[in-house]
């Protein structure tokens, strides 16, 4: 049997296929499905639009690249991955996570989890709030393993993408506490976590779309292209002013979102009567992924 650290970059990329391929795309399809059959919309689907996001960007997008980042990096630093144990530890964090938030909106979207608001309530919390610690644990271990290799003036190629990858784990790390933050002040506040409040949601998604995504794609396409089709090295210079726009992306968003954070959150704000009434959806997901 291969070693723990051999073998926990698969159990992250399961877990972003499981997630893919199960609520993602499915909830997808179902929702497409009852649209294109005229079928009304309500709380449910309020909860199925911001599952489907988290699952695809969280789950999907999020435990994949870590998954890669646990195989390639020690690789191209030369190291060993630090700390296997606790990397399992942060997985079935981020796994169990993922369950609980998922879970817990969708009871909260049907009519038999009304009278359990508060524990299902807690239940999404939780479940965002294990995400984020391990997702955060995953990105330290990343950090402690790139810094215990050479330095970096040896390797100019892998240099030259080290900012974009510190955009792409910033903005990674800052949505997690959003979608956390978000949720334990909705439930402060009595809310129920159907969905999550809408300037927390609206400012992860937003980070997760046009801060981690680009920037990871960027970082990883600038060093295959050249080895897998042979084009030019990219240039120093474009890829580091592509990082400093794609930061100055990242705190714009977060300079956006404080000003809208009130210290009382109340739950006509978020529509959350009309909503749990049918007569709109819950403007609370502002995501339409």
């Amino acid at each position: 049997m291969m070693p723990l650290r051999d073998r926990l970059w698969l159990w992250f990329v399961r877990l972003a296929l499981g997630c893919a391929l199960g609520p993602g795309f499915g909830l997808a399809v179902l929702m497409a499905w009852r649209r294109a059959g005229g079928m009304p919309s309500g709380v449910w689907e309020s909860a199925a639009i911001q599952i489907h996001a988290m699952t695809q960007l969280a789950g999907w997008g999020g435990a994949m690249i870590l998954g890669i980042g646990l195989h390639f990096l020690p690789r191209l630093r030369g190291v060993k991955l630090a700390h296997p144990g606790w990397v399992a530890g942060f997985f079935w964090l981020l796994a169990c996570g993922l369950v609980l938030r998922m879970g817990g909106q969708f009871l909260l979207a049907i009519p038999s989890g009304a009278g359990f608001v508060v524990p299902l309530g807690w239940m999404v919390a939780g479940g965002a709030f294990f995400q984020a610690v391990g997702v955060w644990g995953t990105l330290g271990v990343l950090v402690k393993t790139f810094r215990a290799g050479r330095p970096l003036e040896k390797n100019r190629g892998f240099l030259q993408i080290v900012p974009l990858l510190f955009v792409a784990g910033l903005s990674l790390a800052i949505a997690q506490g959003l979608w956390s933050v978000g949720a334990f002040e909705a439930l402060r506040a009595g809310l129920p976590l159907v969905a999550l409040p809408a300037h927390f949601e609206g400012a992860a998604v937003d980070l997760m779309l046009f801060g981690f995504v680009p920037a990871m794609a960027l970082a990883m396409s600038s060093r295959l292209f050249p080895l897998t089709f042979g084009t030019r090295p990219p240039d120093s210079g474009a890829l580091a002013v592509s990082a400093g726009l794609l930061a100055c992306g990242v705190v714009l968003t977060v300079a956006v979102f404080c000003p809208q954070r009130s210290p009382q959150i109340r739950a006509d704000r978020y529509g959350w009567h009309e909503a749990s009434h049918g007569s709109r959806r819950h403007p609370s997901c502002r995501s339409g992924l």
